[in-house]
């Protein structure tokens, strides 16, 4: 089967390339002016996030930080989606193997977000349609934030019987608690114009996204390169408090919450009902059957 990732190889190539010739790759990655772009490249699956796309960023960010070529990182989605978050294959995957793969996805959704948290570069979420669950993660992972107008944020994690644990760390910290609790607990689509000088720093149309973009990327190239690595260091210590500690057990109390989400019988109903048979599930069935046990 071919690879539907880019070599590094064609990476390096991708800016003479023809975009037709890499429409069936599900990740793309272009070096342009000093901005490098990563883009969701899945329309039809809602660019919905696989093993090997995350492994990809997880494999480039290094590259990228390294290279003194680049010098800011631009995150966005190819078509109608930003990202619906990650894809999870469970189709024909039982109990305990679930609880392995369940594992598995957050391991790799926390190591993700993690990686863009800390890249040490600006980072900016062109955010170009809807953006849901670990893909709403990383835009709270970026340091500036503009959106098409169409665009809706969601955390339906709890309507798949899942607690949010990815992503609590980055979203609960910069919300407030009320904000935090209701978009966790309902799940509800936010948006854009709502969601603008809450976590977004702009909104626009969709025919004036790029240009937002580099009005932002323009103004991120006037400043000194190590300068804007220092100071991203230098906010992110004094809006944690410089407790590192703190931040240590809010990681240590997710994964506690997540190793026991993983083989809850909400998380296994409701992933089974969402990835394996494509329907909402029924919270109400699911108590009644349960009662009947």
């Amino acid at each position: 089967m071919e690879s539907s990732i880019l070599t590094l190889d064609q990476q390096e190539n991708l800016v003479t390339t023809n975009t037709s010739t890499i429409a069936n790759q599900d990740i793309l990655l272009s070096i342009k002016n000093n901005v490098a772009t990563i883009t969701f490249n899945r329309p039809k699956r809602g660019n919905a996030m696989t093993v090997q796309m995350v492994e990809f960023i997880l494999e480039t960010l290094p590259e990228l930080a390294s290279d003194p070529n680049v010098r800011a990182l631009v995150l966005t989605g190819n078509g109608k989606n930003f990202s619906t978050g990650m894809d999870m294959d469970m189709q024909g995957v039982q109990f305990p193997d679930f609880v392995e793969r369940m594992r598995h996805y957050f391991d790799l959704g926390q190591r993700l977000l993690e990686a863009v948290n800390t890249f040490p570069k600006p980072v900016i979420a062109r955010i170009n349609g809807p953006c849901l669950g670990l893909a709403f993660g990383l835009v709270f992972t970026s340091d500036i934030r503009v959106a098409s107008d169409t665009t809706y944020f969601k955390l339906p994690e709890v309507k798949e019987g899942l607690i949010l644990v990815l992503s609590s760390p980055y979203i609960f910290t910069e919300l407030t608690k009320l904000q935090a609790k209701e978009y966790a607990l309902t799940g509800r689509a936010i948006t854009a114009t709502e969601a603008e000088g809450v976590f977004l720093n702009a909104v626009t149309k969709p025919s004036l996204l790029d240009k937002k973009i580099n009005y932002y990327l323009s103004m991120l190239m006037d400043s000194a390169p190590e300068a804007m690595t220092k100071t991203k260091m230098l906010i992110d210590m004094i809006s944690s408090g410089g407790d590192f500690e703190q931040f240590s057990r809010i990681m240590e109390v997710t994964n506690d919450a997540a190793e026991g989400m993983f083989s809850s019988e909400e998380a296994i109903y409701g992933v089974h009902s969402v990835f394996m048979h494509k329907k909402k599930p029924d919270w109400n069935e699911y108590l009644n059957f349960k009662s009947k046990l």
